[in-house]
């Protein structure tokens, strides 16, 4: 009984040893994780850029227009961040059908929404994203001069959501991002700028 004793004592010592060991592989492997992987959490990002806009009142086909993009967004978990997002665009059409009918109809667009992204894989210097943006379409139609049937000013409010993907590419706090969208009445398309992270 003793030496089975003695036995199973000796078994558990060395059972407890390799798990001493499998874990501190595991830590070290984390650690090895840590160093590659940079948590987003804590940190802001402040993007600025151009975009590709389509806008798309309802009596008019799809016209294309430079969007201004700003995004500020804050890591509130490792690889969560959540933000907000504005940009604006305008755009000119002109018809020149003769002097009795000829108008400029300019038409400008304000997007805001809220943003959410995961950080599929972040280090000190690149990011690569994806997540989904929500809001709403502020869009404004004026045409001058006014004349029946065309009113002089039309507002129209729509909501808006796209799935996003992307890229920041960091030399320090400073970085280039470029961004890719599709959705309904999104703000851009294709978009590329600065990024600041805080």
């Amino acid at each position: 009984m003793k030496r089975y004793f003695i036995f199973l004592v000796l078994l558990i010592s060395a059972l407890h040893g390799v798990a001493q060991k499998d874990s501190s592989t595991v830590v070290t492997n984390n650690n090895i994780y840590n160093q590659r992987h940079l948590s987003v959490k804590g940190n802001y990002f402040i993007g600025l850029g151009l975009g590709e806009n389509f806008i798309n009142p309802y009596q008019y086909g799809e016209y294309k227009s430079v969007a201004y993009n700003g995004v500020l967004e804050y890591g509130f978990d490792e690889n969560l961040l959540l933000g907000v997002g504005v940009a604006y665009s305008k755009s000119t059409i002109t018809n020149d059908g003769g002097i009795a009918f000829a108008y400029n109809d300019n038409i400008s667009a304000v997007n805001l929404s809220a943003r959410a992204l995961c950080a599929i894989a972040s280090t000190r210097t690149i990011q690569f994203y994806c997540g989904f943006m929500a809001g709403a379409r502020f869009i404004k139609d004026e045409t001058i001069p006014a004349y029946p049937p065309y009113p002089g000013t039309t507002n129209t409010t729509r909501g808006s959501i796209e799935v996003l993907t992307g890229i920041r590419i960091f030399l320090g706090p400073v970085g280039l991002h470029f961004e890719g969208g599709f959705g309904a009445d999104t703000p851009y398309n294709l978009e590329a700028g600065l990024t600041f992270r805080l």
